[in-house]
């Protein structure tokens, strides 16, 4: 590549750890939302994103302009008593502060107890070594990048455990109208990974209803974080300056992507669930995918089909 800038640290200025589940696939994420005004007011050329982190909504004149090869999407399960989350004990106490893991361990496994944790893996891992916990789940992509995939006893595969839309992501954004730096970007842009990623982030802010709903501001606690589609659709409907949420989703969110290159075919797999798992709706939609604008409408449609089941749960307010 030809662009050669200096490097600029940009440190959101809040408490991350209230943050931990607010992931991928929601309207709003303050942390990435920071890095983003950086593009913005033009203090920074390019921003790199974990994309499970990204926002759904972009700021206006800000586009997620490449994509790098993406990492395992899956989640992987630690434990030193068992196998497989199946093979624990009833009352097994497993370690997630994702509220899409937990809602799908409680609807495959009943018997187990998920609790909360915070800390990073060596953390995680200590809790286990104490008896506080009987085993944890993590993305394999956060372990692959810190040399730790062998500390999984399993890998979870998708038809057990969906991920967080855009998880193994990472992708770059920059100002719309910098040509430049765009040229430069397309020329890293990994197709497959952006045209999955498109369309999970198109799902979610279908389901959200991001592009005419702008969501209420206030207080966050915990959720997760998704994206564009096509660099544009919901990119418009930005609120800048976010400091929280308040009435985030009540509800577990899960969806992932995979495009057939071969067949030019992309296969979407969508999840709402409650909390507790007893409540769960999974759908899959598929279509030949030619460019980003295809990839963006299977995504939108899976995402209006999930609205409506949360909606037929009251877990979506109805729109004024």
């Amino acid at each position: 590549m030809g662009i050669s800038h200096p490097q600029h640290a940009v440190s959101p200025s809040f408490d991350t750890s209230s943050f931990v589940t607010v992931c991928c696939c929601l309207p709003v994420c303050h942390c990435g939302e920071v890095i983003d005004q950086a593009v913005v007011n033009g203090s920074i050329d390019l921003a790199v994103h974990s994309l499970k982190d990204q926002p759904v909504l972009l700021p206006v004149g800000v586009i997620l302009a490449a994509c790098l090869p993406r990492e395992d999407s899956r989640d992987v399960f630690i434990s030193r008593k068992a196998k497989t989350p199946g093979s624990l004990p009833a009352g097994s106490r497993v370690g997630t502060s994702s509220m899409r893991r937990k809602a799908q361990l409680l609807y495959a496994h009943p018997h187990l107890k998920v609790v909360p944790v915070r800390g990073n893996i060596d953390k995680r891992m200590e809790m286990m070594a104490d008896g506080q916990l009987d085993a944890i789940v993590l993305a394999a992509a956060g372990l692959l990048r810190m040399g730790q995939l062998h500390l999984a006893t399993g890998i979870l595969g998708f038809d057990e455990m969906l991920p967080a839309g855009c998880q193994g992501a990472v992708g770059v954004t920059c100002q719309s109208s910098d040509q430049g730096i765009r040229r430069e970007l397309a020329l890293i842009n990994h197709e497959a990974t952006m045209l999955e990623v498109t369309a999970e982030r198109a799902l979610v802010a279908q389901l959200l209803d991001t592009a005419n709903n702008r969501p209420h501001l206030g207080e966050a606690d915990s959720s997760s974080s998704t994206s564009t589609s096509g660099q544009q659709g919901a990119a418009a409907a930005h609120t800048s300056s976010i400091t929280g949420l308040r009435m985030l989703p009540n509800f577990a969110i899960a969806c992932h992507a995979g495009f057939d290159p071969h067949e030019g075919v992309l296969t979407l797999d969508g999840l709402v669930a409650s909390e507790d798992g007893k409540v769960v709706d999974r759908l899959q939609q598929s279509g030949g995918v030619t460019d980003p604008a295809d990839a963006e409408s299977i995504g939108r449609t899976l995402g209006q089909q999930l609205r409506q089941f949360a909606r037929d749960h009251g877990w979506l307010q109805a729109q004024a």
